[in-house]
């Protein structure tokens, strides 16, 4: 995984097996979204996430979560 944070929004680019190695229904798929979100946004000057995959937005990554644009901590 590559991160870069610039203006406030972390860009979180992995590589393709985040989606050729993931086996899990929507449930698994929305607990690896929120703890990635989560945990980058745990530092102060990160409010928002965008998931890519191999450098481009993806739809989701398990085909439930739509994962297009930038997402923020959910409460």
């Amino acid at each position: 995984m590559n991160l870069s944070v610039q203006e406030g929004l972390a860009t979180a680019n992995f590589s393709q097996e985040i989606m050729t190695d993931f086996n899990g229904g929507s449930l698994l798929e929305s607990y690896l979204v929120q703890a990635i979100v989560n945990t980058l946004t745990e530092f102060n000057h990160i409010q928002r996430v965008q998931i890519l995959v191999e450098g481009q937005a993806v739809e989701s990554i398990g085909g439930h979560i739509l994962i297009t644009h930038p997402l923020a901590r959910e409460n």
